[in-house]
Protein backbone atom coordinates (compact mmCIF):
# COMPACT_ATOMS: atom_id res chain seq x y z
CA UNK A 1 0.00 0.00 0.00
CA UNK A 2 3.11 2.30 -0.08
CA UNK A 3 3.09 5.04 -2.53
CA UNK A 4 2.76 9.04 -2.96
CA UNK A 5 0.10 11.04 -0.73
CA UNK A 6 -3.32 10.45 -2.15
CA UNK A 7 -6.11 13.02 -1.04
CA UNK A 8 -9.56 11.42 -0.19
CA UNK A 9 -12.35 14.11 -1.08
CA UNK A 10 -14.93 13.24 1.43
CA UNK A 11 -18.49 14.20 0.23
CA UNK A 12 -20.64 13.74 3.30
CA UNK A 13 -18.07 14.33 5.67
CA UNK A 14 -20.54 15.25 8.85
CA UNK A 15 -22.91 11.83 7.79
CA UNK A 16 -22.57 8.21 9.22
CA UNK A 17 -19.86 6.87 6.73
CA UNK A 18 -18.18 10.58 7.06
CA UNK A 19 -17.64 9.87 10.80
CA UNK A 20 -16.48 6.21 10.07
CA UNK A 21 -13.91 7.27 7.24
CA UNK A 22 -12.14 9.63 9.84
CA UNK A 23 -12.42 7.02 12.07
CA UNK A 24 -11.16 4.20 10.18
CA UNK A 25 -8.12 6.29 9.48
CA UNK A 26 -7.15 6.88 13.36
CA UNK A 27 -7.78 3.32 13.91
CA UNK A 28 -4.04 1.74 15.02
CA UNK A 29 -4.72 -1.27 12.73
CA UNK A 30 -5.14 0.54 9.68
CA UNK A 31 -2.67 3.91 10.51
CA UNK A 32 0.39 1.89 8.78
CA UNK A 33 -1.88 0.78 5.83
CA UNK A 34 -3.38 3.83 5.02
CA UNK A 35 -0.49 6.04 6.51
CA UNK A 36 -0.55 7.91 2.95
CA UNK A 37 -4.30 8.88 2.89
CA UNK A 38 -5.41 12.40 3.90
CA UNK A 39 -9.07 12.74 4.15
CA UNK A 40 -10.79 16.22 3.71
CA UNK A 41 -14.60 17.60 2.79
CA UNK A 42 -15.41 18.31 0.54
CA UNK A 43 -15.81 21.74 -0.93
CA UNK A 44 -15.51 23.25 -4.29
CA UNK A 45 -12.64 21.56 -6.60
CA UNK A 46 -11.85 24.61 -8.80
CA UNK A 47 -9.57 25.64 -6.54
CA UNK A 48 -8.27 22.76 -6.00
CA UNK A 49 -4.48 21.37 -5.60
CA UNK A 50 -2.75 18.62 -6.87
CA UNK A 51 -6.23 17.28 -8.62
CA UNK A 52 -3.82 14.30 -10.19
CA UNK A 53 -3.43 12.57 -6.40
CA UNK A 54 -6.96 13.51 -5.63
CA UNK A 55 -9.91 11.07 -5.38
CA UNK A 56 -13.34 11.84 -4.16
CA UNK A 57 -15.53 9.27 -1.56
CA UNK A 58 -19.12 10.03 -1.87
CA UNK A 59 -21.91 8.67 0.89
CA UNK A 60 -24.69 10.96 0.46
CA UNK A 61 -27.85 11.10 -0.72
CA UNK A 62 -28.27 10.46 -4.56
CA UNK A 63 -29.02 14.41 -5.98
CA UNK A 64 -26.37 15.57 -3.97
CA UNK A 65 -23.79 12.75 -5.56
CA UNK A 66 -24.63 13.93 -9.27
CA UNK A 67 -23.73 17.33 -8.29
CA UNK A 68 -20.93 16.09 -6.71
CA UNK A 69 -19.86 13.98 -9.58
CA UNK A 70 -20.78 16.35 -12.87
CA UNK A 71 -18.06 18.23 -10.69
CA UNK A 72 -15.90 15.63 -10.70
CA UNK A 73 -16.26 14.98 -14.25
CA UNK A 74 -15.20 18.16 -14.73
CA UNK A 75 -12.14 18.18 -13.06
CA UNK A 76 -11.19 14.86 -14.13
CA UNK A 77 -10.61 13.96 -10.69
CA UNK A 78 -11.82 9.60 -9.45
CA UNK A 79 -14.85 8.49 -7.73
CA UNK A 80 -15.70 6.32 -5.30
CA UNK A 81 -19.34 6.06 -5.07
CA UNK A 82 -21.46 4.54 -2.25
CA UNK A 83 -24.68 5.70 -2.37
CA UNK A 84 -27.50 3.80 -3.25
CA UNK A 85 -31.19 4.89 -4.70
CA UNK A 86 -30.34 6.41 -7.76
CA UNK A 87 -33.26 5.89 -10.54
CA UNK A 88 -32.23 4.22 -14.19
CA UNK A 89 -31.87 8.36 -15.39
CA UNK A 90 -29.45 8.34 -12.61
CA UNK A 91 -27.72 5.66 -13.40
CA UNK A 92 -27.39 6.26 -16.92
CA UNK A 93 -26.02 9.88 -15.35
CA UNK A 94 -23.38 8.21 -13.55
CA UNK A 95 -22.93 5.45 -16.78
CA UNK A 96 -22.35 9.11 -19.20
CA UNK A 97 -19.39 10.17 -16.59
CA UNK A 98 -17.26 7.17 -16.55
CA UNK A 99 -16.46 7.69 -19.95
CA UNK A 100 -14.38 10.88 -18.38
CA UNK A 101 -13.17 9.30 -15.36
CA UNK A 102 -12.98 5.62 -13.59
CA UNK A 103 -15.87 5.23 -10.80
CA UNK A 104 -16.19 2.68 -8.56
CA UNK A 105 -19.90 2.20 -8.27
CA UNK A 106 -21.00 0.07 -5.19
CA UNK A 107 -23.56 -0.02 -2.47
CA UNK A 108 -21.66 -2.05 -0.68
CA UNK A 109 -17.79 -1.68 0.07
CA UNK A 110 -17.31 -4.62 2.25
CA UNK A 111 -15.23 -7.63 1.01
CA UNK A 112 -18.12 -9.99 2.63
CA UNK A 113 -20.69 -9.27 0.45
CA UNK A 114 -17.91 -9.78 -2.16
CA UNK A 115 -17.66 -12.84 -0.43
CA UNK A 116 -21.47 -13.86 -0.12
CA UNK A 117 -21.95 -13.39 -3.95
CA UNK A 118 -19.15 -15.65 -4.57
CA UNK A 119 -20.92 -18.30 -2.89
CA UNK A 120 -24.12 -17.27 -4.26
CA UNK A 121 -22.57 -18.59 -7.67
CA UNK A 122 -22.16 -22.20 -6.08
CA UNK A 123 -25.73 -22.33 -6.24
CA UNK A 124 -26.26 -22.60 -9.74
CA UNK A 125 -22.99 -24.95 -9.72
CA UNK A 126 -24.55 -27.35 -7.62
CA UNK A 127 -27.85 -27.30 -9.32
CA UNK A 128 -29.77 -26.22 -6.08
CA UNK A 129 -31.78 -23.83 -7.56
CA UNK A 130 -34.98 -26.00 -9.59
CA UNK A 131 -38.62 -24.68 -10.90
CA UNK A 132 -39.98 -24.59 -7.16
CA UNK A 133 -37.27 -22.61 -5.63
CA UNK A 134 -38.55 -19.46 -4.21
CA UNK A 135 -35.43 -16.71 -3.04
CA UNK A 136 -35.82 -14.51 0.23
CA UNK A 137 -33.50 -11.64 1.03
CA UNK A 138 -34.16 -10.00 4.64
CA UNK A 139 -32.45 -6.81 5.11
CA UNK A 140 -31.98 -5.32 8.18
CA UNK A 141 -30.45 -1.58 8.76
CA UNK A 142 -30.47 1.64 11.42
CA UNK A 143 -33.94 2.87 11.40
CA UNK A 144 -32.53 6.10 9.80
CA UNK A 145 -31.61 4.38 6.42
CA UNK A 146 -33.87 6.19 3.66
CA UNK A 147 -34.09 3.59 0.90
CA UNK A 148 -35.90 0.36 1.54
CA UNK A 149 -35.33 -2.18 0.51
CA UNK A 150 -31.28 -1.01 0.65
CA UNK A 151 -28.58 -0.85 -2.60
CA UNK A 152 -27.41 -4.03 -1.54
CA UNK A 153 -30.64 -6.04 -1.53
CA UNK A 154 -31.11 -4.77 -5.08
CA UNK A 155 -27.77 -5.09 -6.28
CA UNK A 156 -28.02 -8.75 -4.72
CA UNK A 157 -31.02 -9.64 -6.45
CA UNK A 158 -29.54 -8.10 -9.79
CA UNK A 159 -26.44 -10.69 -9.47
CA UNK A 160 -28.97 -13.19 -8.38
CA UNK A 161 -30.97 -12.86 -11.56
CA UNK A 162 -27.67 -12.43 -13.82
CA UNK A 163 -26.02 -15.19 -12.64
CA UNK A 164 -28.09 -18.32 -11.34
CA UNK A 165 -31.71 -17.73 -13.26
CA UNK A 166 -33.84 -14.78 -13.98
CA UNK A 167 -36.65 -16.94 -13.53
CA UNK A 168 -36.47 -16.86 -9.76
CA UNK A 169 -39.44 -15.80 -7.64
CA UNK A 170 -36.97 -13.32 -5.16
CA UNK A 171 -39.14 -11.92 -1.95
CA UNK A 172 -37.44 -8.41 -0.21
CA UNK A 173 -38.25 -8.43 3.82
CA UNK A 174 -36.50 -4.92 5.14
CA UNK A 175 -35.96 -3.88 8.31
CA UNK A 176 -35.46 -0.61 9.91
CA UNK A 177 -34.20 -0.61 13.77
CA UNK A 178 -31.65 0.73 16.42
CA UNK A 179 -28.10 1.10 14.88
CA UNK A 180 -28.00 -1.83 12.84
CA UNK A 181 -24.96 -1.49 10.53
CA UNK A 182 -25.91 -3.96 8.02
CA UNK A 183 -27.14 -6.97 7.81
CA UNK A 184 -28.46 -9.26 4.63
CA UNK A 185 -29.65 -13.14 4.50
CA UNK A 186 -30.34 -14.69 1.36
CA UNK A 187 -32.45 -17.95 1.73
CA UNK A 188 -32.88 -20.10 -1.15
CA UNK A 189 -36.12 -22.62 -0.03
CA UNK A 190 -37.16 -25.51 -2.00
CA UNK A 191 -39.28 -28.69 -1.61
CA UNK A 192 -36.55 -30.39 0.13
CA UNK A 193 -34.26 -28.29 1.79
CA UNK A 194 -33.41 -24.53 2.59
CA UNK A 195 -29.75 -22.85 2.21
CA UNK A 196 -29.13 -19.52 3.44
CA UNK A 197 -26.31 -17.84 3.28
CA UNK A 198 -25.46 -14.71 5.30
CA UNK A 199 -23.70 -11.38 6.07
CA UNK A 200 -23.42 -9.40 9.10
CA UNK A 201 -21.27 -6.13 9.60
CA UNK A 202 -20.52 -5.44 13.00
CA UNK A 203 -19.25 -2.21 12.24
CA UNK A 204 -19.39 0.41 9.91
CA UNK A 205 -15.66 0.43 9.35
CA UNK A 206 -16.16 -2.84 6.78
CA UNK A 207 -17.40 -0.07 4.19
CA UNK A 208 -14.61 2.57 5.15
CA UNK A 209 -11.86 -0.07 4.38
CA UNK A 210 -13.47 -0.91 1.35
CA UNK A 211 -13.91 2.85 0.56
CA UNK A 212 -10.45 3.41 1.10
CA UNK A 213 -9.23 0.37 -0.79
CA UNK A 214 -11.02 1.65 -3.50
CA UNK A 215 -9.73 4.92 -3.55
CA UNK A 216 -6.28 3.62 -3.44
CA UNK A 217 -7.13 1.53 -6.74
CA UNK A 218 -8.71 4.36 -8.83
CA UNK A 219 -5.66 6.38 -7.62
CA UNK A 220 -3.47 3.81 -9.21
CA UNK A 221 -5.91 3.50 -12.39
CA UNK A 222 -6.83 6.98 -13.35
CA UNK A 223 -6.49 5.94 -17.01
CA UNK A 224 -9.14 2.99 -16.81
CA UNK A 225 -12.19 4.82 -17.57
CA UNK A 226 -15.29 2.87 -16.93
CA UNK A 227 -18.02 1.23 -14.18
CA UNK A 228 -16.14 -0.85 -11.41
CA UNK A 229 -17.21 -2.74 -8.41
CA UNK A 230 -15.36 -4.19 -5.41
CA UNK A 231 -14.87 -7.53 -6.61
CA UNK A 232 -12.47 -5.71 -9.66
CA UNK A 233 -10.74 -3.65 -6.60
CA UNK A 234 -10.35 -6.62 -4.43
CA UNK A 235 -8.80 -9.41 -7.33
CA UNK A 236 -6.44 -6.15 -8.68
CA UNK A 237 -4.92 -5.41 -5.05
CA UNK A 238 -4.50 -8.98 -4.59
CA UNK A 239 -1.94 -8.97 -7.64
CA UNK A 240 -0.21 -6.44 -6.82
Amino acid sequence: MEGKDIKIIISGLTGKMGKSLESTLKDIRFKELFSNLEIIPFESLSDLQNKDSSVIIDFSEASNTLEVLKEATEQRIPMVIGTTGFNEEQYKTITDCSNNIPIVLEPNTSIGIATLKSMLSSVKDFNFNDASTKVEIVEKHHKDKKDSPSGTSKDLISYIKEEISEDLNIEIKSIRQDDIAGEHIVSFINQDETLKISHKAHDRSIYSRGALLAAIWLDRNRELLGVYKMPNIYLSLEED
